[in-house]
């Protein structure tokens, strides 16, 4: 396996231009200079694994439901003998939150809840 990038950051097209729901050709072109055999990527939201040059990994988004009101995205990638991914969507109480978000007067919280719960 190639060496570990670690970066945060979006799919970005050449034209730095938003690729949302990236093909198998966007991903080998815009990652095409980092070595790694695995990259996982996100800031779109949408779940997906895709193989082309390498192994395309975004989770989705943990606690930030989207259309699916009520779901946390993430996963669990195993890299010991066999690389393994396992995606995971998990219930929760997304009401819960948005209320202890209101409650501990969380900073921003007016733009978390609008942003990532749809709150107006």
């Amino acid at each position: 396996m190639g060496s570990n990038n670690y970066r945060n950051g979006s799919h970005w097209g050449p034209t730095s231009q938003f690729i949302r729901n990236p093909n198998v050709n966007d991903l080998d072109e815009l990652f095409t200079e980092i070595d790694s055999d695995i990259i996982i990527y996100g800031h779109d939201h949408s779940p997906s694994y895709i193989e082309g040059n390498k192994v395309y990994i975004n989770p989705g988004a943990l606690g930030c439901p989207g259309e699916d009101k009520n779901i946390a995205r993430a996963g669990i990638l195993n890299l010991n003998d066999n690389v393994t991914y396992q995606q995971l969507n998990l219930e929760y109480n997304v009401q819960d939150v948005i209320d202890k978000i209101e409650k501990i007067n969380y900073p921003a919280k007016d733009i978390i809840k609008k942003m990532f719960y749809g709150v107006k």
